[in-house]
C-alpha cells in the first residue's frame, strides 16, 4: 500500500465534510434538526484540532452561555478567546441577531473574537456585519463568517501533513469508516461489491423511512403493470393491444435494448410509482445481480437549484460519487453497472427543471448506467426514454385483494359501485380494505369521535374515514380513558 500524501488526506477530509453538510441539508428539508445539535459537539472538536482552539460545547456543561454554542473557557497564549456560534440558518437576519445578542449580554468583556460557523453553505451577503469600534471584539465578516466551503480551502493550505493527520484521525474517529476514506489510492478504492453494499445502506435507510413504505407494507400482488406509449394521429396514447406487462419485465427488456435504455414511468398519484421503485432493488432476484442503486427523490433538487450531481456528491459521499462516474462509464455485460432511480420528475419546481434535465441527459449518456424515472402524466414529454403508462389495476385483482385481506363476501361492492374506480389504484385500495376491516366498529367509532364515520363512497369519504381510524387508535393507544374533545 502506497504511503498517505498531503494530497490523500486532503481528499478523505474534503469527502467527510461534504457528508456532513449533505446530511444537515437533508435532515433539516425534512424538518429533523437534532442532527444540528450533534454536530455542535463534532465541530468543537474538529475547529479545535484545526485551529489550536480550546472550545467546549456549551449546551453541554453548566455553562450554559445564550446566543453561543461553543466557547474557550480562558484566554490562550495568545491572550486570544473565541466564541463561536454553530448555525445551519444562513439567512442575513440570523448573522445581525447573533452580533446583537452577544453586545445585550455583554460576551464582549469575556471574549475577543466571535466566530459564526454556517454547517451548510452561507450566502453571498449584500449587507456588512460588524461590531461597533469600542466594543474590542474581533468581527471581520470575511474571515468569521464560516461555512463548509471555507474549512475546505483552510484545510488546503496545510501543508504539514502530520496536522493534515491529526485531522484525519479525529474523523477517523468520530465518523463511520468508510465516510472518510482515504481517497487517491488505488488499492483502497471501494470496489464493485463494496460500492453495492455502501449504495445499498444508504437505499435501505432511504426506504425505510420513506412515507409511502412506512404508511403501508407493499404487497407484490398491487403493484402496476404499464402499457407502451406510442404517438397516434399526433397524439400520445397507449398500445392497447399488447398486454400490460410487470415493471421487473419492462426492466429485464429494456437491457437488451442498446440503443433506449432508460425507462420512464407514469401514471396518476397513488398508481404505485413510487412503492414499485423502492421495492425493486429488495427483490431478490434484482440483489443476487449486485447493480449499485442510489434512489433521487426528485423534489429534493429544489435544494440544490436542480444540480443532480451536486446532490449524489453529497448524498453518497465523493469518493462512492467517483467510484459511480467509473461504474457508469464502463461497457454494461447483460445489465447495467448503475441504477438511477429519479422519483418524480413532477415534484421538481419549474424553475429548476431545465438544469434537472441538463444534467439528467449527460448520465444518459454515459453507457453503463440505466436511469428509470417516475413522473405524473404529461410533465416529461421528451423522447429518450422508453416511456410504459400504468394501468389501475383489473376488477379480478382488486376482488382477489379484497378477499385475501379477510374482506367477506357481504362488504364487496356491487359490480356497478362508482367506488370500483376509486379502489382501482392500490393506494386507495390498500386504505379502503383497512377501513373496511373495522367496518363492524364504525358505530363504536362514531361514539368516541367528535366526527361523523361517513359511508365510503368516493376518494374523500375513504381518506376522511381512515383519518378517524388513526385518530381512534391513537387516542386508544395514548389513553383509553380520554374521550376525543379531551384528546384534542
Amino acid at each position: 500500500m502506497s504511503p498517505f500524501t498531503r494530497e490523500n488526506y486532503i481528499d478523505a477530509i474534503k469527502n467527510a465534510l461534504a457528508y456532513l453538510k449533505s446530511q444537515v441539508e437533508l435532515n433539516n428539508a425534512i424538518n429533523k434538526y437534532s442532527i444540528n445539535i450533534e454536530a455542535e459537539t463534532f465541530y468543537a472538536g474538529f475547529l479545535n484540532v484545526v485551529y489550536g482552539f480550546r472550545l467546549k460545547n456549551g449546551n453541554h456543561t453548566e455553562k450554559n452561555i445564550p446566543s453561543i454554542d461553543l466557547y474557550e473557557e480562558c484566554q490562550r497564549d495568545d491572550g486570544q478567546r473565541v466564541a463561536v456560534q454553530v448555525t445551519s440558518n444562513n439567512d442575513a437576519k440570523k448573522v445581525k441577531k447573533t452580533l446583537e445578542s452577544f453586545c445585550t449580554y455583554g460576551y464582549q468583556k469575556d471574549y475577543t473574537r466571535l466566530v459564526i460557523l454556517m454547517i451548510t453553505e452561507k450566502k453571498n451577503y449584500r449587507s456588512a456585519f460588524s461590531f461597533p469600534a469600542d466594543i474590542g471584539v474581533q468581527f471581520n465578516q470575511n474571515r468569521d463568517i464560516v461555512d463548509v466551503y471555507d474549512l475546505i480551502q483552510t484545510i488546503e493550505q496545510i501543508n504539514e501533513t502530520n496536522h493534515l493527520r491529526s485531522i484525519y484521525e479525529y474523523l477517523a474517529k468520530e465518523l463511520p469508516s468508510w465516510i472518510i476514506r482515504i481517497g487517491g489510492i488505488e488499492d483502497q478504492r471501494p470496489r464493485e461489491t463494496e460500492l453495492y453494499d455502501r449504495l445499498f445502506s444508504i437505499f435501505e435507510n432511504d426506504r425505510k423511512n420513506h412515507p409511502s413504505i412506512r404508511m403501508m407494507d407493499p404487497d407484490p400482488s398491487l403493484f402496476p403493470k404499464g402499457l407502451p406509449e406510442i404517438f397516434s394521429d399526433g397524439r400520445l396514447a397507449v398500445e392497447e393491444k399488447e398486454e400490460p406487462r410487470a415493471i421487473r419485465d419492462m426492466i429485464r427488456d429494456s437491457w437488451k435494448n442498446e440503443e433506449q435504455r432508460h425507462i420512464l414511468l407514469v401514471g396518476e398519484g397513488g398508481i404505485g410509482k413510487t412503492v414499485a421503485m423502492l421495492t425493486l432493488p429488495v427483490e431478490d432476484w434484482f440483489k443476487k445481480l449486485g447493480i449499485p442503486v442510489i434512489y433521487i427523490p426528485l423534489q429534493r433538487l429544489d435544494a440544490f437549484h436542480g444540480d443532480l450531481n451536486r446532490y449524489i456528491r453529497e448524498k453518497i459521499g465523493y469518493d462512492n460519487y467517483d467510484c459511480c462516474i467509473e461504474q457508469a462509464n464502463r461497457i454494461p455485460e447483460g445489465h447495467p453497472r448503475l441504477l438511477l432511480l429519479l422519483d418524480g420528475f413532477n415534484e421538481i419546481p419549474d424553475k429548476y427543471k431545465k438544469a434537472a434535465k441538463k444534467c439528467i441527459r449527460e448520465w444518459m449518456e454515459k453507457p453503463g448506467i440505466q436511469l428509470i424515472t417516475t413522473s405524473r402524466m404529461g410533465y416529461f414529454q421528451e423522447n429518450f426514454f422508453l416511456k410504459y403508462q400504468l394501468q389501475p389495476l383489473t376488477h379480478d385483482t382488486v376482488r382477489s385483494f379484497l378477499l385475501s385481506a379477510g374482506i367477506v363476501e357481504e362488504q364487496i361492492p356491487e359490480q356497478n359501485d362508482r367506488i370500483w374506480k376509486v379502489i382501482n389504484v392500490p393506494l386507495m385500495l390498500t386504505i379502503y380494505t383497512q377501513i373496511e376491516k373495522v367496518r363492524e366498529a364504525a358505530d363504536r367509532f362514531s361514539a368516541v369521535l367528535i366526527f361523523e364515520w361517513k359511508q365510503p363512497e368516493n376518494a374523500a369519504r375513504i381518506i376522511w374515514n381512515y383519518l378517524q381510524m388513526e385518530l381512534y387508535r391513537c387516542i386508544k393507544r395514548d389513553d383509553p380513558s380520554h374521550s376525543a374533545p379531551q384528546y384534542a
